[in-house]
């Protein structure tokens, strides 16, 4: 059996075990090298090469972080926007 999927499925029963479920839907496996051959990830579990952000904490290259916060100023400023416009009505 694959690693990542052996682990996973050692997760999960683990969780199980207190209550917990893993909501696979949402799993992601993040490789920044890609997916090298005879490695198998479930298929149910997106790919992330550039990074993810974990419980708020951006974990992935330089340009991903860089990415993350501009998108997160874009929508702030949107908001700002909106908020400005409420104060002339």
């Amino acid at each position: 059996m694959n690693e990542i999927i052996h682990v996973f499925d050692h997760l999960s029963t683990q969780l199980a075990l207190i209550g917990l479920t893993i909501k696979v839907p949402k799993c992601k496996h993040w490789s920044p090298l890609g997916i090298s051959p005879g490695i198998e990830i479930p298929q149910s579990f997106i790919l992330v090469i550039d990074g993810l952000c974990i419980l708020g904490a951006l974990v992935g290259s330089q340009n991903f972080a860089m990415h993350f916060f501009d998108e997160a100023l874009f929508q702030d400023m949107v908001h700002i926007d909106d908020f400005l416009l409420l104060g002339d009505a």
